[in-house]
């Protein structure tokens, strides 16, 4: 029985490979993508500048947060010191 469910998915975990708005991602995964540490995604976590959800211990990051997040931080021409 164990093996019939390794070979057919449930209902949930087909949706969740369909449809990437509904993935969620750990902070390690976005870190590693982004050049990031946990640590710096965690303080914005913690300063209310990026949204999550507790699953057990772990943070996880929906697409849709982290889409918001970046757009949040876009910078326009004038807002960029080039001194920086």
């Amino acid at each position: 029985m164990a093996e019939r469910a390794k070979e057919k998915p449930g209902e949930l975990r087909q949706l969740i490979e369909n449809d990437p708005e509904l993935k969620l991602f750990t902070l390690d995964e976005i870190a590693e993508a982004y050049g990031l540490s946990d640590r710096t995604l965690k303080r914005y976590i913690a300063d209310g500048q990026l949204r999550a959800v507790r699953l057990g211990r772990t943070l996880r990051v929906s697409l849709t947060d982290w889409r918001d997040f970046l757009r949040s931080r876009q910078v326009e021409g004038g807002n960029v010191d080039p001194e920086q």
